[in-house]
């Protein structure tokens, strides 16, 4: 099986403007553990991709499908001792297309969601600056989502998946704070009714925030 492993090199800091009330800029080691900062996830620059299996026909059929991340959001902070935490996650994602079988048979996943479940703080965070740090932690993620096959839907209950190995990485320009977050949840994902499997799940988010 064949597992994507995330290679997330630092996002340069966006110029954002000064505030209008014209304060001095703030280093992002200090304004994280003062309060969390709120990030939009920037889709154009994000992705993810999911290794599916369909039983269909007799046979398991496979293939790596991406993730169409629509929307997104979350929210950031740092420990008074600078660890950083990945406090909120929630995503939507398009309709996942999964593989089809050699009859034509076919299976989506709709109206997924993902949300972290509660707050990663990392295990050890590395600051190369005030303003730079990477980061490494351990997330619970809940999936909400409906399956479609041939055309029937059937909404599903939402399913926590096992922990998974989460990286973070932080840039600050002294106005606001580029973030990215990628996920490694290599092996099983999940499964349903000797139907459906999922496999070697793989995000990677990058978003900005302003102070």
């Amino acid at each position: 099986m064949k597992r994507a492993l995330l290679a997330l090199p630092l996002l340069a800091a966006c110029d954002l403007p000064a505030s209008a009330s014209g304060s001095d800029p703030e280093l992002a080691r200090a304004q994280l553990a003062t309060a969390p900062l709120a990030v939009d996830v920037a889709t154009a620059s994000s992705g993810g991709a999911v290794t599916a299996r369909l039983w269909a026909d007799g046979a398991w059929t496979e293939a790596r499908v991406e993730l169409p991340i629509v929307t997104g959001s979350g929210m950031v902070s740092a420990t008074d001792a600078g660890e950083l935490s990945l406090d909120e996650l929630a995503l939507e994602l398009g309709t996942i297309e999964l593989a089809p079988s050699a009859l034509g048979e076919s299976a989506q996943l709709t109206d997924v969601r993902v949300e972290l479940v509660e707050p990663a703080l990392a295990e050890r965070t590395t600051w190369l600056d005030d303003d730079t740090a990477t980061a490494a932690a351990m997330a619970t993620l809940r999936l909400r989502w409906s399956l479609v096959r041939d055309g029937e839907a059937l909404p599903l209950a939402p399913q926590v998946l096992p922990p998974m190995p989460l990286s973070l990485a932080v840039a600050g320009d002294g106005y606001g704070v580029d973030l990215q977050v990628g996920v490694d949840g290599s092996g099983p994902v999940w499964a349903w009714a000797d139907v459906v499997e999922l496999e070697d799940l793989a995000l990677e988010l990058a978003s900005v925030g302003a102070y």
